[in-house]
């Protein structure tokens, strides 16, 4: 829009160079709007650019672990975007299907690895790669992963379970900064949260319980671990208030994997400060179907 005039200056489903967007902007054109209608055409065929770059790297055998990593965050991105914009399309079910294989395939190889610590020397290089939500759902799948080793559940079926539910546990949100959030106290304590804002919340983790059925041939218990993840021993968390003995066992080892990287978030990833969160956990987790769990993470820090 130029003034009070309309113009059409790019076409639909056509590609266009930056130095077009400058030329109108010196023009004084400081918007330029999408039809309601043409929005979610244009996210799609927006994306569809990087999408065959992004399968080709995360089906590659030659990148690199960390370069691979930088792929698993920028397709999560872009996931978020068309799931939030436009539903779970098949091109976005098809990525998501690829950065789980490659999540699954990466962390394979750092369970085999004798190395000692190699899944936690991951943890500070995964910072500023991305957004915070992508970050922390790789981070998850992390640190899961070293908790199923010390509780001998790494089977390839178990681990494609938590990859998954990592990848997508917080697809539902409709406000990145809500995935900072651990618990309802830090929800009604933030002043600048819409009443939508805290409804999308208190049901994200239905509605990506939900969300994920879309998905073909994911195997049982995923639609729980993704429903169940705010779920608390002492039967304040949310969505149904499910006590220690109530919440799955497959869950209640995903919780706490979720809940540390969030910790490790708010501590600015010190590592002076990570005993003294994990033995805070332990006095909150040391019940019912946690404990097997807290365990796990207690051990795999210690190594």
């Amino acid at each position: 829009m130029l003034g009070c005039e309309e113009l059409q200056i790019i076409n639909k489903k056509s590609y266009y160079e930056h130095f077009l967007v400058e030329k109108y902007q010196k023009k004084g054109c400081n918007f330029f709007y999408i039809g309601a209608k043409d929005y979610p055409a244009f996210i799609e065929f927006s994306v569809s650019a990087v999408v065959p770059s992004l399968l080709r790297g995360l089906e590659s055998k030659a990148v690199s672990s960390e370069d691979k990593h930088e792929l698993l965050i920028a397709s999560h991105q872009v996931i978020h975007k068309l799931v939030d914009s436009i539903g779970f399309t098949p091109m976005a079910q098809n990525l998501a299907n690829s950065a789980i294989n490659s999540t699954i395939e990466t962390l394979q190889l750092v369970g085999r690895s004798k190395e000692s610590g190699n899944l936690f020397s991951k943890i500070k290089k995964m910072l500023k790669k991305g957004d915070f939500v992508s970050e922390h759902s790789c981070l998850v799948s992390y640190i899961i992963t070293a908790m199923t080793i010390e509780i001998n559940w790494c089977s390839e079926v178990t681990l494609r379970k938590y990859v998954v539910a990592s990848f997508l546990h917080d697809i539902a949100l409709k406000s990145p900064d809500l995935a900072k959030v651990r618990n309802l106290d830090q929800l009604y304590a933030l002043t600048d949260v819409t009443e939508e804002d805290r409804s999308n919340f208190m049901n994200h983790p239905e509605i990506a319980s939900q969300m994920i059925t879309d998905l073909q041939e994911l195997p049982p218990d995923i639609d729980t671990i993704i429903a169940q993840h705010h779920e608390r021993p002492d039967g304040k968390g949310f969505p149904r208030g499910l006590s220690a003995l109530r919440v799955a066992p497959l869950s209640a080892v995903f919780i706490i994997a979720e809940e540390f990287a969030l910790r490790l978030y708010e501590c600015q990833f010190d590592e002076n400060q990570m005993m003294e969160i994990v033995m805070e956990m332990k006095n909150k987790y040391n019940a019912g179907n946690y404990r097997r769990g807290i365990n796990a993470l207690i051990k795999s820090i210690m190594k």
